[in-house]
């Protein structure tokens, strides 16, 4: 498969792949299925040469699965080898999502479009097209979380840091996972705890639960009472 690179800037490259679907025949005992490996070749003058392609820089076409039995250490986050707690998913999913309209009109179809502030309805008296925000299935670099039956509890489990990112954290069998937050007056997750990406819409991440369900996660703000009173 060969696709066409774009450079954002000088140091980021944007390449979107085709569709790939899931290997036929569901998950195998022991292997990585449904998942896909892809190794990268990349070509600067057209497709004349290719760099060569290296096991050590290779893509995992993947959701990212998560089980009480997996392990953070020694987990790759593939159905065969899982990680054990949610928030060491979270760090393993890919990074940096970006809101590029890829389908932009045709008046604009040289311009990268990040979402629906980019273009007004009207600027200097000038009617312009509108950019409509097409939600989360438009960005790139989302990522999902497959979760496996079972409670998931303690620390990395609640409190959870999007660390800037778009995800879905969704039950492999909806009803059967359950968030526990332990009474710690904490909630699930803390969208708001950190700043990393570097879009305007999505610097705090964005976590979105499908199936979860959460028990012992009454969120509680503590302000201590000043010296005096």
């Amino acid at each position: 498969m060969t696709l066409q690179g774009h450079y954002d800037s000088m140091h980021q490259v944007r390449c979107i792949t085709e569709r790939h679907e899931p290997r036929p025949g569901g998950e195998l005992v022991a292997t990585i299925r449904p998942c896909i490996f892809k190794t990268l070749q990349v070509s600067h003058n057209g497709g004349a040469t290719w760099s060569t392609a290296s096991a050590n820089v290779r893509f995992l076409f993947c959701d990212v699965y998560i089980a009480t039995t997996g392990s953070d250490v020694a987990g790759f986050g593939t159905p065969d080898r899982p990680y054990a707690t949610l928030q060491r998913g979270i760090e393993a999913a890919l990074g940096k999502p970006r809101a590029y309209h890829t389908y932009a009109p045709k008046d604009f179809t040289s311009k990268e479009v990040r979402g629906s502030s980019m273009f007004k309805q009207a600027r200097f008296g000038v009617a312009r097209p509108r950019i409509q925000n097409k939600g989360f299935g438009y960005y790139i670099n989302r990522d999902r979380l497959i979760v496996e039956m079972g409670t998931f509890a303690g620390n990395g489990n609640h409190a959870l840091h999007p660390l800037g990112k778009m995800l879905e954290i969704t039950a492999k069998v909806r009803g059967t996972v359950v968030l526990d937050c332990g009474n710690s007056g904490m909630g699930s997750t803390i969208p708001t705890g950190d700043r990393h990406a570097t879009e305007d819409v999505t610097n705090t991440g964005s976590i979105s639960f499908f199936g979860v369900q959460e028990t012992n996660c009454n969120q509680q703000t503590y302000f201590p009472r000043p010296s005096g009173y």
